[in-house]
């Protein structure tokens, strides 16, 4: 199957470290060959430019790219200059699109979101949209828009172009093959998901802690911050993984179905519960970083806590933690069941469960076992799920994965619109009501605040 890939935003950070190397392991991985890329963006470089330049770069994070493979790979690729403000640049690259011999198109939008009605519209225009043969279809990014207004905004201007199935809204995150492991593990064995309820559970913890800062994204993370940026898209996904109802059948519709029935259950926050259960920060020197404002009070950490109205999870407090310039990189979700009858008695623990989704692909259960010699002198044990000891080190990257998803034409691990307007809807209202923003030191674990906002809850952070 032949096809187009249209890469708006080439030249940016995206498109240079994930897409375009992510497309030449398609053809390693998974065989995909007959495509052509036009590379669009502002720079005035040759194809040949554009592709020494992406070489350049991916040579140094893969030594074994194969250079017979990158030269057939680099020959599908087209440089093309546009400004994606300005209508007559965009109409020549309309022009240019529809000269591109194909039925079927991948449009993908690695652009700023103000640049989206632009091109959408440029798309509409140019009739680049019409599947009179073949299949059109586009891609976008996170953050869907900076609020729900502007999401809203957003997906007007996207549905008088494509249809729904036409439509697929990236998340990374739901690639990545921990993830995954989650649904797995839930719904193919009853050893956990019979457990999952506010009878057996004392709280969960969903923490992506990051190493890196905002690096070259300075202009974009200050319009942005934490929550708007790792919360409402990433965080709350991960979130309905845990949480949601057995889908019944693993298919894209019965799974969005089972998120948004979930996502409609998690708590909005309003002026009150915004005080009590929201906490923000930024780490020191935050302000002096390229392109912030230099009063900005932009969260790069977040605490929050959750709490989901149905019959399954009610009072059961869900926290929520993401920041960066922190001590270390993890991603995980902590399951913390409520204490024993005997829970009193000395070395007693709760028992949980951990998904860790970075930088282990591993499940962790931890539970009571007991030493030899009295009956009652317990110790903590663990079960461990290693991913690299069972399978290898054989994990296709999250970019890979999902751009062959899209080829296929699977929904199943993108947003639909129902989705990522429900999340916008639980984090919406809290810039109006913001507390304080607490500050911290890079290469801890946070402020200090953010233990004691759990710890008045008499629990504290796995990690």
């Amino acid at each position: 199957m032949s096809f187009v890939f249209v890469l708006f935003g080439s030249t940016g950070d995206l498109s240079t470290k994930r897409l375009i190397p992510a497309f030449y392991e398609l053809m390693t991985f998974y065989n995909v060959q007959d495509f052509k890329i036009l590379a669009v963006s502002r720079r005035d470089l040759t194809s040949e430019q554009y592709c020494n330049e992406i070489y350049k770069f991916y040579k140094t994070v893969n030594k074994k790219v194969n250079k017979e493979i990158w030269n057939k790979f680099s020959s599908k690729i087209q440089y093309f200059k546009a400004d994606f403000t300005d209508n007559k640049s965009m109409d020549l690259l309309g022009e240019r699109i529809k000269t591109m011999k194909s039925d079927n198109f991948l449009y993908y939008l690695a652009t700023l979101p103000h640049n989206y009605e632009n091109i959408i519209n440029m798309i509409r225009r140019h009739s680049l949209n019409k599947q009179k043969t073949g299949w059109k279809r586009i891609i976008l990014e996170k953050p869907f828009g900076f609020n729900l207004r502007s999401a809203i905004r957003i997906n007007n201007t996207l549905s008088k172009a494509f249809d729904e199935d036409q439509i697929y809204r990236i998340d990374h995150y739901l690639a990545k093959e921990a993830i995954e492991n989650v649904l797995s593990f839930r719904f193919s064995n009853v050893l956990l998901d019979g457990l999952l309820n506010n009878y057996f559970v004392d709280h969960v913890q969903i923490t992506a802690l990051e190493t890196s800062g905002i690096e070259e994204r300075g202009k974009f993370y200050d319009k942005t911050g934490a929550i708007k940026d790792m919360v409402q898209s990433h965080l709350l996904q991960l979130m309905t993984y845990i949480t949601m109802d057995n889908p019944e059948e693993y298919s894209a519709i019965k799974i969005r179905k089972a998120k948004i029935k979930l996502l409609n259950s998690i708590n909005k926050f309003g002026f009150f519960n915004t005080k009590k259960n929201v906490l923000r920060a930024q780490y020191k020197g935050y302000t002096k970083e390229n392109g912030v404002d230099n009063h900005s009070e932009t969260e790069t950490y977040t605490a929050m806590k959750f709490f989901i109205n149905n019959s399954r999870w009610k009072g059961i407090p869900f926290y929520v933690r993401t920041g960066k310039k922190l001590k270390e990189k993890h991603t995980l979700i902590y399951i913390n069941f409520k204490k024993t009858l005997f829970s009193g008695l000395n070395g007693i623990k709760a028992n949980a469960v951990v998904f860790r989704i970075y930088p282990n692909n591993d499940i962790d259960i931890e539970f009571n076992t007991k030493k030899p010699g009295d009956l009652f002198n317990v110790t903590q044990a663990k079960f461990n799920f290693c991913h690299s000891c069972l399978f290898g080190d054989n994990t296709v990257k999250d970019y890979t994965f999902l751009l062959n998803e899209v080829i296929k034409g699977d929904l199943m691990l993108f947003s639909s619109w129902d989705e990522v307007k429900t999340e916008w809807k639980v984090i919406d209202n809290i810039p109006k009501h913001w507390g304080e923003i607490y500050s911290y030191d890079k290469n801890t674990f946070g402020p200090k605040e953010a233990d004691e906002f759990i710890k008045k809850d008499g629990r504290e952070w796995y990690l």
